[in-house]
């Protein structure tokens, strides 16, 4: 399998995409038959974690409302 040639500065820049990170473990997992590397996969988790917390409180604070806006 080919791998991009990308600038170092445009690679440094597309890591910090979630989705850019989601696609690699998957081509990492279907494509190249091993486990996506830990060190950027934690990083995924720790985001969405912490924006399901966030979903969640938001949700549950204004969801008496949420009729109305409906």
């Amino acid at each position: 399998m080919r791998k991009a040639n990308f600038p170092q500065v445009a690679a440094a820049i597309l890591s910090k995409n979630p989705m850019y990170v989601l696609v690699r473990g998957y081509r990492a997992i279907f494509l190249e038959h091993h486990a996506p590397s830990f060190g950027s996969m934690w990083k995924l988790w720790l985001l969405s974690a912490i924006v399901f917390v966030l979903g969640h409180a938001c949700f549950y604070k204004l969801r008496k409302s949420f009729a109305d806006m409906l």
